[in-house]
C-alpha cells in the first residue's frame, strides 16, 4: 500500500521533468500527545497515552502536483476513550495530479461534492471530525460554457475502524469498519446566459462491511454478523442562475436513490422488522435577492428516505445544524442588512421543520427563529457579534422549547495585542449547557487562552460529560511559516457535535496534551 502511494508520487515527479518552472516541495509534520485519564483499553484497564502523528509531503513541479501522508495513531479521535491495543502505522494519503487548462486528472486520494451534496458528497468536516476521501480516479473538464465531471474509486469510514470487543454506550460494537465502492457522473451547460441546467449520477455499493449499528443489534440478538453488500443508485437534475437582472440568483435541485439489496439479513430481534424502503427522494430550492445592502433568501427541503450514506443535502433549517433525511421537510426565510461604515451587520431568520424516523412516522415537528448583528472592526479596534435563537419542537409526547446564544466580543489595545471572549449557551427543559473561552493574543507571537464549561445534565451510561463544571487551558506559540506549537490541559465536556449536518458523539476529555504544526 505504501509502495503504491510512493509510486504515484514518483510518477509525477518523473513526468514533471518535462516542465520548465522549478519544483516546489513542502513538509509537513503534526504531532498530537495527549495523557487523556479517561481513556481505557479494549479490556477495560486504563490507558492514557494517546498519540496520532502525521507527517506529509507535498511537491509542485509545473502543470503536476502530487502528496502523501503516512500516519501512525493508536486512537481514533471520535471514539477519544478507547486506546488501541498496537498503533496503526500506514499510508494515510496520496496523491498526484496533472492540470492543463480547464482539464485536470487526479489519482489517489481527493474529496468531491456532485451538485449540492445531494447525490454524493465526500468532504473534510473538521468539526465532527470526518475526515473521509474517495480512493481512485478523478476528472474534471471545466469550459466556458459547460463542466463535466467523472470518478470512480472507494471510501474508507476511519472514524469508526475500533478493533472488535469495543463497547460503545454499554453495548459492544462489532468491527464497525465501513467500506464503499463508488463512481459519479456530473454535467452541466449554460442553455441561457446565467442559466444553467445539470445532471448527475452516483453508484454507491457496500464491499462487504455494515453500519455498526446494524452490527451491534445483530449481536445483542445472538446473530453473527455477515455482510450486507447493499446498493444505492442516485441521480438528480438541477436548475440554476445567477447574477440575472443583477440581482438574483436561484437554485432547484430534484434527486432519486434506489436501494437494492443483494442479500438478505436475517432479522430475529423480539419486534416486526420495518418494510425497507427501495427508493428515496429529495427536493432542494431557493432564491436569493440582493440589491446594494440588502440580501433575502428563501429556501425549502424535502427528503423520503434519502439517505445514502455518502449524501448531505442541504439544510433549509440552519438552527439545528442536524439534517435528517428520513421524512424531512423545511422551510426558511433569511435576511441581512449590511452597513458600510461602520462594518455592521442585522441578521435575521424564521422557519419550520418537521422530521420523520426511520419507520416513517413524524416524530418532530417545530419552528426556529434567530437574528442578531456582526460588529467588524469599529474604530479598527472593536469586533463583536450576538445570535439568539428559540426553536420549539412538537414531540408525540409534548412540546418544549430550545434556546441558544453565541456572542463574541474582541479588542485590539494595540496593533499587536488583543482581548477575545466568545460564549456559547444552549437551554432545553431538561438540562443546559455554556461555554465561556478568553484568549489574550499577541501578534504574532501566540495567545493565552482560558474555557470554563457548565453542564447541568444529570450522570447517565450514555451521558458522556458527567461533569457539571470543566476549565481547561492552554498557550499557543506560532513558529515561522505557519509552525506552532500548542500546550493545554484540564477538562473538557463531552456529547453530540453536529456541523453542517453532519454529527459525532464526542467523549468527555480529562488530561493535558501536546500538539505541534511543523512545516518546511
Amino acid at each position: 500500500m505504501i509502495r503504491r502511494g510512493s509510486f504515484l508520487l514518483m510518477a509525477a515527479a518523473v513526468m514533471a521533468q518535462a516542465q520548465s518552472s522549478s519544483p516546489s516541495i513542502s513538509v509537513t509534520n503534526d504531532l498530537l500527545y495527549q495523557r487523556n485519564f479517561e481513556a481505557v483499553g479494549v479490556d477495560g484497564a486504563r490507558r492514557p497515552n494517546q498519540f496520532q502523528e502525521h507527517l506529509s509531503l507535498f511537491l509542485t513541479w509545473g502543470q503536476w502536483s502530487g502528496g502523501l501522508t503516512v500516519r501512525d495513531v493508536n486512537y481514533y479521535k471520535a471514539y477519544g476513550d478507547t486506546t488501541l491495543d498496537q498503533a496503526d502505522a500506514s499510508l494515510y494519503r496520496a496523491y498526484a495530479k496533472f492540470v492543463s487548462g480547464g482539464f485536470s486528472v487526479q489519482v489517489g486520494d481527493f474529496n468531491a461534492v456532485l451538485g449540492r451534496g445531494m447525490v454524493l458528497s465526500v468532504v473534510q468536516n473538521d468539526t465532527v471530525l470526518l475526515d473521509w476521501t474517495i480512493r481512485g480516479l478523478d476528472v474534471r473538464y471545466l469550459g466556458k460554457g459547460a463542466d463535466f465531471h467523472a470518478l470512480m474509486g472507494t471510501v474508507n469510514n476511519h472514524i469508526r475502524r475500533l478493533p472488535p470487543g469495543t463497547m460503545v454506550s454499554g453495548l459492544p460494537l462489532a468491527e464497525g469498519f465501513r467500506k464503499w465502492n463508488v463512481a459519479g457522473l456530473e454535467g452541466q451547460i449554460e442553455w441561457m446566459k446565467g442559466n444553467r441546467v445539470g445532471a448527475r449520477a452516483a453508484l454507491i455499493e457496500d464491499d462487504g462491511t455494515e453500519s455498526s449499528l446494524t452490527q451491534t443489534l445483530k449481536l445483542v440478538a445472538g446473530n453473527p454478523p455477515r455482510p450486507n453488500a447493499d446498493r444505492r443508485v442516485s441521480e438528480s437534475l438541477n436548475l440554476a442562475g445567477n447574477g440575472l437582472w443583477g440581482v438574483f440568483d436561484y437554485y432547484v435541485e430534484a434527486a432519486q436513490t434506489q436501494f437494492r439489496q443483494k442479500q438478505e439479513t436475517p432479522w430475529t430481534l423480539p419486534w416486526p422488522r420495518p418494510t425497507d424502503p427501495t427508493r428515496g427522494s429529495g427536493l432542494y430550492g431557493n432564491m436569493v435577492f440582493h440589491s446594494g445592502a440588502w440580501m433575502v433568501m428563501a429556501e425549502g427541503k424535502r427528503y423520503r428516505h434519502f439517505n445514502n450514506e455518502l449524501n448531505n443535502a442541504p439544510l433549509a433549517d440552519r438552527e439545528t445544524e442536524k439534517l435528517t433525511m428520513d421524512n424531512s421537510d423545511g422551510l426558511r426565510l433569511y435576511a441581512h442588512y449590511s452597513f458600510r461604515d461602520p462594518d455592521l451587520t442585522l441578521f435575521a431568520s424564521a422557519g419550520r421543520c418537521r422530521e420523520g424516523d426511520l419507520l416513517s412516522k413524524v416524530v418532530n415537528d417545530g419552528s426556529s427563529v434567530f437574528g442578531g448583528f456582526k460588529l467588524e472592526d469599529w474604530f479598527d479596534r472593536l469586533g463583536a457579534s450576538y445570535t439568539y435563537g428559540l426553536k420549539t419542537v412538537h414531540l408525540l409526547v409534548g412540546r418544549y422549547l430550545e434556546k441558544r446564544t453565541d456572542a463574541s466580543l474582541t479588542y485590539k489595545f494595540t496593533p499587536l495585542w488583543s482581548l477575545d471572549f466568545t460564549l456559547k449557551d444552549r437551554r432545553k427543559p431538561n438540562y443546559g449547557e455554556w461555554d465561556l473561552t478568553t484568549q489574550v493574543a499577541r501578534s504574532p507571537w501566540g495567545a493565552l487562552y482560558f474555557t470554563h464549561q457548565y453542564s447541568s445534565r444529570v450522570e447517565t451510561p450514555d451521558n458522556p460529560s458527567p461533569w457539571k463544571r470543566m476549565n481547561s487551558g492552554g498557550i499557543r506559540i506560532n513558529l515561522k511559516k505557519g509552525s506552532y506549537l500548542d500546550l493545554s490541559g484540564g477538562k473538557m465536556r463531552g456529547g453530540e457535535v453536529c456541523a453542517g449536518g453532519q454529527c459525532v458523539m464526542l467523549p468527555a476529555y480529562r488530561g493535558w496534551k501536546i500538539s505541534t504544526h511543523i512545516r518546511f
